[in-house]
């Protein structure tokens, strides 16, 4: 749903019946990306053929099935595109199964080969979350879930966005506690001892990855697509390990100073 609803707001020279083309498209590709990729493929030979040539082509097909463009830099354009943007609110509503509301209010950020700036905005959402949870519970707004964090979609092309989720029927108490922890914590800054926290957190999570031989296979196999290298990978925990308190409290009032903001809105079905 939040896919969706990003390139409605993104994308809007597109119809509603090209977007779902689109979005089915997207998705038969990653799905065969995931089957070439993960499954086991077994391949019959028969007659005069050299087996080993053979399953050199076979594999070779396998791989130009999945292969993807990386994401193109649409600088000019959003350049073009920025002023109009930048004196109003993105918004959109969508429908989503299930029965809880939710809030999304979100800033697009810079370019994704900006990695030092990325990682920091990353570390600097953690903190936010932890903070603005912490304040949750001191309001007291209970059934109502409160996160920040990073996204990627591809209805936002080659960049990234930071989001403040809301889920649960106090929507609007929601939004008023996420925007006051994020206030606070652009005037006052990132301390270094949080800022230690979610670093050994996100650490944590890293090196569970890293020990999945499926992890190393998937991420090398994409790397190329994603504009990136395989320094760029060996090098991801000690990136992040390099960012200071300085660095993310720089990050999150860049990133929440933006105009570039959009609003959404996923509403239950039956409940609109």
């Amino acid at each position: 749903p939040l896919d969706r609803a990003l390139a409605m707001l993104y994308q809007p020279e597109l119809t509603r019946e090209n977007e779902h083309d689109e979005v089915a498209l997207d998705r038969a590709q990653r799905t065969l990306t995931r089957m070439v990729r993960n499954a086991r493929i077994d391949i019959g030979i028969a007659g005069t053929v050299d087996p080993v040539a053979a399953i050199e082509r076979a594999g070779s097909m396998l791989g130009q099935l999945v292969k993807r463009e990386p994401p193109k830099d649409s600088a000019v354009e959003d350049a073009e595109n920025e002023h109009a943007m930048s004196l109003r609110e993105r918004s959109v509503e969508i429908q989503i199964d299930g029965d809880s509301p939710q809030m999304v209010l979100g800033v697009r950020g810079s370019r994704l080969n900006d990695l030092e700036r990325l990682r920091a905005t990353i570390l600097a959402t953690m903190v936010l979350s932890d903070r603005a949870r912490a304040l949750g519970i001191e309001r007291g707004i209970s059934g109502t879930q409160l996160d920040a964090q990073v996204v990627l979609s591809e209805a936002l092309g080659n960049r990234w966005a930071l989001i403040l989720r809301v889920r649960g029927d106090d929507l609007t108490g929601g939004e008023t506690v996420l925007s006051e922890a994020a206030v606070s914590l652009v005037a006052e800054g990132i301390g270094v001892k949080e800022l230690e926290a979610v670093k050994a957190e996100l650490d944590a999570s890293i090196a569970r990855y890293f020990d999945r031989a499926s992890y190393w296979s998937t991420r090398l196999s994409t790397l190329g697509q994603q504009g990136r290298s395989v320094d760029d990978l060996w090098t991801i925990r000690a990136g992040y390990a390099d960012v200071s308190a300085s660095d993310a409290s720089t990050a999150l009032r860049e990133a929440i100073g933006t105009n570039d903001r959009f609003r959404i809105i996923l509403s239950p079905s039956g409940q609109r």
